[in-house]
């Protein structure tokens, strides 16, 4: 199994501290360490929106000084891979293509003749197929691709890009049957995937990469961006379960791993609901709600004490006590709820206001912005979801459909499109429709400097945070 080692990347906080500081021997301990934890590569990622190529060129020459480990070079701009690559010693990895953009066109020739690998993300311009079959097909237009340009199987790393079991209990279930077919269908391709991806928003993420580990290689995976260690990690039953699809939203994992768990039994009927909305039981919520209706309580003040339950989750969320499932589970459990009292609401049904959410255009990510939506919901908000790919026009044109629209939300998971934010705020500031409006940014790289200097109103590092900017943006 070849392992890439992961620890080189500024979106950690300690390398990122090292860049801006050009702390070359920060770099190069992180280096040492992963080479002697049995690292077969070292990937360097930038993680940074500008002078991005002198700063992978900084790590390369970090990281060379100490190591004679070949490097990935990781970027989601092909230019800067392909720039990057003639700064390393000897060849390596670059990270990566797609059938994105360009992406296939401007790499594949740079590695066509040399003896580098090149991952190969089975994406294109609609974001991620949702089957293994849907993926496949991509990977047949990336092989047709790199014949073309002359490079061969045995030079390709395909990644079939396995998505967050948080947000998809179904993600490594898709990830395996794409392994078992790439490995039948093309012996000679290397199969990689990045195994911190499986785990956002779990608890004791380490115990799920070892379990990714171990069932993934046995399906045929043999290669790996991951903690070097990975190796050595045992595999718990509770993970296999949570991975395999046997845990419906990882309640038994996320319960194994968390102190505290769970409420003294409710009394009342209306805490009853409000503890089946806290736990994700959307199951029991309806029957719960007009039971609590039946009690003498009314839908405005069951709806009030939903909002106010999902408001404490969010919290919990904010300080790592819980976890995404559990905040998909309960946006699930309180829309069963509302389903019961909005036709009882009436004239009392009354929204903080609309919300019109959105991921910039070229970014297909989707997780962090869907949590920001559902706990806007879940704090009396009307949120008008656009998706991923949102073009300004999109955003203006829904503004001018609902004017009484009080917040914009953007999300960018990419550095590559942070540009594009910048690009929208600017033209939501210059429509008259948008006036008065206030302008909410998040995001992995999006920091509060790079908020204000794109004239935007609020930037919060999280969803909760999300959500009571929102409410402190309206009251």
């Amino acid at each position: 199994m070849i392992r890439i080692g992961e620890k080189l990347n500024g979106a950690i906080g300690a390398v990122a501290a090292a860049i801006a500081a050009r702390d070359a021997a920060a770099l190069q301990e992180r280096a040492r360490q992963q080479a002697a934890a049995g690292a077969d590569y070292l990937d360097l990622c930038a993680a940074v929106s500008e002078d991005e190529l002198p700063t992978l060129r900084f790590m390369i020459e970090s990281v060379q000084a100490v190591s004679d480990l070949p490097l990935c070079i990781d970027s989601p701009d092909p230019r800067v891979c392909a720039a990057a690559m003639a700064c390393c010693a000897r060849p390596g990895i670059v990270n990566s293509i797609s059938m994105e953009g360009e992406k296939a066109e401007l790499l594949l020739p740079a590695v066509a003749g040399t003896d580098w690998g090149v991952i190969a993300l089975l994406c294109d311009e609609r974001g991620i197929p949702d089957s293994a079959v849907g993926r496949l097909a991509v990977l047949e237009r990336i092989l047709r691709r790199a014949a073309h340009y002359g490079v061969p199987e045995r030079s390709i790393y395909v990644d079939p890009m396995v998505e967050a079991l948080s947000a998809n209990p179904r993600a490594f279930l898709i990830f395996l049957d794409c392994v078992r077919e790439i490995r039948a269908q093309h012996p000679q391709i290397h199969i990689v995937s990045g195994l911190s991806n499986i785990s956002f928003g779990l608890p004791a993420r380490k115990s799920l990469h070892g379990a990714f580990f171990q069932l993934a290689r046995e399906a045929g995976m043999d290669a790996a961006i991951c903690d070097p260690a990975v190796a050595s990690l045992p595999v718990e039953p509770l993970a296999v379960e949570a991975l395999m699809g046997r845990d419906p939203g990882c309640r038994n994992y996320i319960a194994a791993h968390t102190r505290g768990r769970g409420t003294e039994a409710a009394q009342s009927a209306r805490e009853r609901l409000m503890a089946a909305v806290s736990e994700g039981e959307a199951e029991r919520t309806a029957a719960l709600t007009e039971a609590a209706l039946a009690s003498g309580e009314t839908p405005l003040s069951l709806l009030e004490g939903m909002t106010a339950a999902m408001a404490a989750l969010g919290e919990r969320f904010a300080a790592g006590e819980a976890f995404i499932p559990e905040l998909i589970m309960a946006a699930k459990a309180m829309q069963a709820a509302s389903a019961v009292l909005k036709p009882l609401l009436g004239a009392d049904a009354v929204s903080r206001g609309t919300v019109v959410i959105g991921t910039v255009m070229g970014d297909m990510h989707d997780i962090g912005k869907n949590l920001v939506a559902m706990l806007l919901e879940g704090a009396g908000f009307t949120v008008i979801d656009l998706g991923t790919d949102v073009y300004p026009e999109d955003i203006i044109e829904t503004v001018e459909e609902h004017p009484e629209t009080k917040i914009v939300a953007l999300s960018a998971l990419l550095t590559t499109t942070m540009p594009a934010m910048r690009d929208t705020v600017a033209a939501l500031r210059q429509a008259p429709c948008c006036a008065g409006i206030k302008i909410m940014v998040g995001g992995a790289p999006v920091t509060e400097a790079f908020a204000r200097a794109i004239g935007a109103d609020v930037y919060t590092d999280n969803a909760a945070a999300a959500a009571e900017a929102a409410k402190a943006l309206v009251e």
